[in-house]
């Protein structure tokens, strides 16, 4: 029964980083697992992990990894760090 700003405070203050940054740190992470490891499509991927519009999870993978779920997939890379 927290208000959201105060949620907001606490979790920052335990995580040192706000929620939606674990948040989207958490999906693209689970990304990165199912990239590697499952032969979906990357519209596929992008809906497991909690994105429904594909073109916006490219843009945050992007963003996170520094090259594109299509890019990352084809390099073989391990988990690119942040």
């Amino acid at each position: 029964n927290y208000s959201s700003a105060y949620f907001s405070k606490l979790f920052k203050q335990c995580f040192q980083r706000n929620f939606i940054t674990y948040l989207t740190d958490v999906r693209i992470q689970a990304s990165w697992e199912l990239i590697r490891n499952t032969d979906l499509t990357i519209r596929e991927i992008g809906e497991k992990v909690g994105y429904k519009d594909p073109n916006y999870f490219t843009k945050v993978f992007r963003k996170v990894a520094g090259v594109s779920p299509t890019e990352y997939r084809e390099s073989g890379a391990g988990m690119p760090g942040r």
